[in-house]
């Protein structure tokens, strides 16, 4: 397939699984630029970092993935609220409201969480924290609009999801 026409998520496959060497450098990079302490993946190949604000980032390396699994939870009762998880899982099927992510519960964890792949691409140019950041802003995003679902029309709604919270 001619590379001009394919998806990004086309090419971010074609670019084969990411390697360890170059996961560890983007999230040592990350944490510098964080200016936080140093983390890095377990055993298991997941980091959890923890940003303040009762924010959190996990890092999650599949190694047969084009990329480095990146996730933020969300709050614990979200878990408990049947409204909401349904809303999640309708968003997983509208990827203009996850950005392209999607919503999870991995097993053992207490809360959904959203999770995006950052490509082998993103990474080697140093993008980690930028994708972090946007993929927290979304988080927040969705938190708000699920306290918010009450209201005739959200005030912050993520990415044009007013009909679907409403």
């Amino acid at each position: 397939m001619d590379p001009e026409n394919m998806t990004m998520d086309q090419r971010a496959a074609a670019a084969g699984p990411v390697d360890s060497e170059t996961v560890d450098a983007a999230v040592a990079s990350f944490c510098e630029e964080a200016g936080g302490p140093q983390f890095a993946l377990d055993d298991d190949g997941v980091a959890w970092i923890p940003l303040g604000d009762d924010r959190t980032l996990v890092l999650v390396h599949y190694p047969s993935q084009p990329g480095l699994a990146i996730a933020a939870p969300l709050p614990a009762e979200v878990a408990q609220d049947e409204e909401a998880l349904r809303l999640l899982l309708d968003a997983n099927l509208t990827p203009e409201l996850t950005d392209g992510g999607v919503f999870a519960m991995p097993p053992g964890a207490e809360a959904p969480m959203l999770m995006r792949l950052v490509t082998t691409a993103d990474l080697k140019a140093g993008a980690l924290a930028d994708e972090a950041e946007a993929l927290i802003e979304l988080v927040e995003d969705w938190i708000d609009a699920l306290a918010d679902r009450g209201e005739d029309e959200p005030d912050d709604a993520p990415r044009g999801a007013t009909g679907a919270m409403v």
